[in-house]
């Protein structure tokens, strides 16, 4: 697997750091080239790299939550 750091040109266009391709208008337009050409690089682009998933705290379902819910008004502070 690859990285290709993608570094923004002038004019709002877009270029792949260390490629002598000419900078594109848009990221669509970037990676349908190099999907075909190389240019300079060291291969085609392939795929993309899988989107990582944030990590999630397991949930309790909203039967259990309303189960064992305590309304607040029967809530009494205690001082110490």
């Amino acid at each position: 697997m690859r990285h290709f750091r993608i570094e923004s040109a002038a004019d709002d266009m877009y270029k792949l750091q260390g490629s002598p391709s000419p900078p594109f208008h848009n990221l669509t337009e970037l990676v349908a080239y190099h999907k075909r050409k190389r240019s300079g690089l060291t291969t085609v682009l392939r795929m993309p790299c899988p989107r990582e998933q944030a990590a999630r705290a397991p949930d309790i379902s909203f039967e259990a939550k309303d189960k064992w819910e305590v309304p607040r008004d029967t809530i009494v502070r205690v001082a110490p």
